[in-house]
C-alpha cells in the first residue's frame, strides 16, 4: 500500500497566507517605487541632455561672435592684399608673377590662385599646389557663386584642408572670370584670454561640470573637428556616425542616437549650428556630445539592493507575525474540526463550544443546529427506507403485469410498421396508376415516366439525398408529366413540328399537373417537382422562368433525367440518340439548361456503377464521354 499523504494543517495555511500577503504587498510597492524612480531618472537624464545642448549652443554663439570680432580686421587686410594681386594681374595680363611679393615679414598669411577648373595653380604655400576642389561639391558651388557675383567675399572661420588649422579665407575673382585670388590666414588666439570661448575649448567647462558627459567635439561641414589630438591631427567624425552628422546638417535639428558599446549604453547627440555671417562652404557646424548612463545605472542598482533588503526584513517580520496570529485564529477552527470528526464517526451528541464573538462563533452555532437537523434527517431516512421496502413489494407484485403489457406493445408496434409499409406501397401503386394514365394517352412515351424515376433515383443516390427527399423525388419523378392529361391527344401524337400555339399548350402541363394533385396530401411535397421540372438554370424555362437556386433542387434532378430519357428514346419528331451523344448534350448544356452539379453526379454515377448493363433502354454505346 502507498503511504497516506497527511493534509497540511490549517494553521500553516493561515500563516502562509499572511506571510504571502505581506510579501506580495511589499513586492508590488517595491516594483512601483522602482518604476517611478527609473522613469524619473530617465526623464531627468533627457532633460539634462536638453539643458546641456542649449548651454552648448549659447556658448558656441558667444564664441562665434568673439571670433567674428577677431576676423573683422583680417577682412580689411585681405581686401587690400587681394586688390594688389588683382592690379598686378591686370597690369601683366597673366599670372606669371611671384605671390611672395605681396607678403611682408609682419603678416602671417598665404595667397592662392584658383583657375576655372577649381584647382590651385599658384600659391605661397607649396604643399597646397595642385589642390583640386572638385571633390567638394559645396565648396565648388561656393566658388561658382563668387565668379558669378564678381566681387570680394570674406568667408568666416574654416579649417584648412591640408593641416586642419583654423583659418580665415577671403576671395576676389578676376574681372574676366578666369581666376579667383584667395587669401588665407591662420586665426591666432591668445589662449590665456580665449580660454573657454574658442571653437576648440568652448565646451570644456560644461563637460567638466557634468559627469554624465564623456566627450564634446565641434565638427566643421566636412566632419573634421576643431580639436586636435596630441600628435597634432584633427579628429574626424566616425564613419558609422556620419549619417547622423549629415542628418543634423540637413534638418537643422538635433539628432539623438542610443547604442550599446562594450555592454554599456552610450548616448550620442548631434546638434547643428549655423555660423554667424558665413558665406563659404563651412556655413553649418555640428556639435557631437557623447553621454554615459553609469550614474543612473548605479542609482538603479542601489534602489534594487535597497528593495531586496527591505523585502528580506519584511519577510522576517511577516513570518513572525503570521505564526503568532495563526495560533490565535486557528483555535476555533480546531474545535470545529474536532467536532466534525466526532459527528463523522456517529457521535451526534458531541458538544461544540466556540466563544469568539465573531463569524466563527456563528459558524459553530450553525454547526450545532446542523447536528439536530442531521438527527431528524436520519430518522426520516429510516422511515423512508421502510416505505421504500413496502413499495418494492408492491412493484414486484405488478412486475408480471408490466411485462405482459410490454410484449403486447411490441406486437402492436410491429403490426403498425407492417401497415405503414403496406400503406406506403399502396400510395406508390396509386401513383404508378396515375403515371400509366399519362403513358396510355401518349403512345410515343411508353415507360418514359418509370425510366425518368429510375434515372432520378440514381442521381439522388449519387448526391446522397435524405430518405424523405428520396420519397418526394420518387413520386415527383414518376408523376412529372401527369399534367399532359390536360393536353389534347392530337398535339401529343403530332409528328410534324408544333405550332407556337400548340407548343404553348404543351407548356401548360406542369401547372396542370401541379393543380391536379392539389388535394392529395401525401403528394404535397412532390407537387413543386412537377411544377418546376421544365425550368432552366439560366431562367429561360417554363412555366415561371425561374433561375438558379430559385428552382427546387429535386426538380433540377428530374429535369436532367427527363432530358436524358427523351434523347435516348424514340419520338415522333426525331430518331433516338446514342447514350454517348445524349451525355455529350447534357455536358454541353451545363450551367444553361441543366444544373452543373447534377449533370456531373449523373455522369460519374454512370461510370462508377456500371449503369449501361442495367439501363432500361435499348440503344447503348460502348463508352461514355465525360
Amino acid at each position: 500500500m502507498g503511504r497516506i499523504k497527511r493534509p497540511m494543517k490549517f494553521r500553516y495555511k493561515i500563516g502562509g497566507l499572511l506571510f504571502a500577503s505581506v510579501i506580495i504587498v511589499s513586492c508590488i510597492s517595491s516594483i512601483v517605487e522602482l518604476v517611478i524612480n527609473t522613469t524619473f531618472l530617465k526623464n531627468e537624464f533627457t532633460e539634462q541632455q536638453n539643458m546641456i545642448g542649449q548651454r552648448l549652443l549659447n556658448n558656441l554663439s558667444n564664441t562665434d561672435y568673439i571670433n567674428y570680432l577677431i576676423e573683422k580686421p583680417m577682412d580689411e587686410e585681405a581686401k587690400q592684399v587681394l586688390n594688389n594681386v588683382m592690379k598686378e594681374y591686370e597690369k601683366k595680363g597673366d599670372i606669371n608673377f611671384p605671390l611672395e611679393n605681396f607678403q611682408t615679414g609682419e603678416n602671417d598669411f598665404d595667397l592662392y590662385i584658383i583657375n576655372y577648373d577649381n584647382i590651385i595653380i599658384s600659391s605661397t604655400d607649396k604643399q597646397d599646389m595642385g589642390l583640386n576642389f572638385n571633390g567638394n561639391n559645396s565648396f565648388v558651388d561656393f566658388l561658382g557663386k563668387i565668379r558669378k557675383e564678381g566681387k570680394f567675399v570674406a568667408s568666416r572661420i574654416d579649417l584648412s584642408l591640408v593641416d586642419g588649422i583654423m583659418t580665415k579665407y577671403c576671395y576676389l575673382p578676376s574681372k574676366d572670370g578666369n581666376y579667383i585670388f584667395e587669401y588665407g590666414a591662420p586665426i591666432v588666439q591668445d589662449e590665456s584670454l580665449m580660454k573657454g570661448i574658442s571653437f576648440e575649448n568652448f565646451y570644456e567647462q560644461i563637460q567638466a561640470e557634468n559627469v554624465d558627459v564623456d566627450r564634446i567635439l565641434l565638427y566643421n561641414y566636412l566632419g573634421v573637428s576643431y580639436k586636435k589630438t596630441r600628435d597634432g591631427k584633427n579628429i574626424v567624425i566616425d564613419s558609422d556616425h556620419s549619417v547622423y552628422f549629415k542628418q543634423a546638417m540637413q534638418t537643422m535639428s538635433t539628432v539623438k542616437v542610443t547604442k550599446k558599446e562594450n555592454g554599456q549604453k552610450v548616448f550620442y547627440q548631434y546638434i547643428p549650428y549655423k555660423i554667424n555671417g558665413s558665406t563659404g562652404g563651412n556655413e553649418i557646424n555640428v556639435v557631437e556630445v557623447i553621454y554615459n548612463n553609469s550614474r543612473n545605472e548605479k542609482l538603479i542598482k542601489n534602489y534594487i539592493l535597497r528593495i531586496i533588503m527591505i523585502n528580506i526584513f519584511g519577510a522576517f517580520v511577516a513570518a513572525i507575525f503570521g505564526v503568532y496570529e495563526s495560533r490565535k485564529m486557528i483555535k476555533p477552527v480546531e474545535i470545529l474540526t474536532e467536532g466534525a470528526k466526532k459527528i463523522g464517526t456517529g457521535d451526534f451528541d458531541h458538544e461544540i463550544a466556540v466563544k469568539t464573538n465573531d463569524e466563527l462563533q456563528l459558524l459553530a452555532d450553525q454547526f450545532v443546529k446542523m447536528q439536530g437537523q442531521i438527527k431528524e434527517l436520519l430518522q426520516e431516512r429510516y422511515q423512508a427506507e421502510q416505505n421504500l421496502e413496502n413499495k418494492n413489494k408492491e412493484i414486484s407484485e405488478h412486475k408480471d403485469e408490466i411485462e405482459s403489457l410490454y410484449e403486447e406493445t411490441i406486437s402492436i408496434n410491429e403490426e403498425l410498421e407492417t401497415l405503414f409499409a403496406k400503406n406506403k406501397n399502396s400510395y406508390f401503386e396509386t401513383v404508378k396508376v396515375l403515371a400509366n394514365v399519362i403513358e396510355e394517352k401518349d403512345l410515343y412515351t411508353g415507360g418514359h415516366c418509370e425510366r425518368v424515376m429510375i434515372y432520378s433515383m440514381m442521381i439522388g443516390d449519387a448526391l446522397k439525398i435524405g430518405e424523405q427527399e428520396k420519397s418526394d423525388l420518387q413520386f415527383g419523378s414518376i408523376l412529372h408529366d401527369i399534367g399532359k392529361i390536360g393536353v389534347p391527344e392530337y398535339i401529343l401524337h403530332k409528328k410534324e413540328r408544333l405550332t407556337q400555339e400548340e407548343y404553348e399548350k404543351i407548356k401548360e402541363h406542369p401547372e396542370i399537373g401541379y393543380q391536379l394533385l392539389s388535394n392529395l396530401d401525401f403528394l404535397d411535397s412532390s407537387r413543386r417537382i412537377i411544377y418546376e421540372h421544365h425550368e432552366r438554370v439560366d431562367g429561360k424555362g417554363y412555366p415561371r422562368g425561374l433561375k438558379g437556386d430559385d428552382i427546387h433542387f429535386l426538380a433540377k434532378i428530374v429535369c436532367v433525367a427527363d432530358a436524358f430519357d427523351a434523347m435516348t428514346s424514340n419520338r415522333a419528331y426525331r430518331a433516338v440518340m446514342s447514350v454517348d451523344d445524349a451525355l455529350k448534350e447534357l455536358i454541353a448544356n451545363k450551367g444553361t439548361q441543366f444544373d452543373a452539379e447534377i449533370v456531373d453526379a449523373f455522369i460519374e454515377y454512370f461510370e462508377t456503377q456500371d449503369i449501361r448493363s442495367r439501363m432500361p433502354i435499348h440503344s447503348i454505346s460502348s463508352k461514355i464521354i465525360s
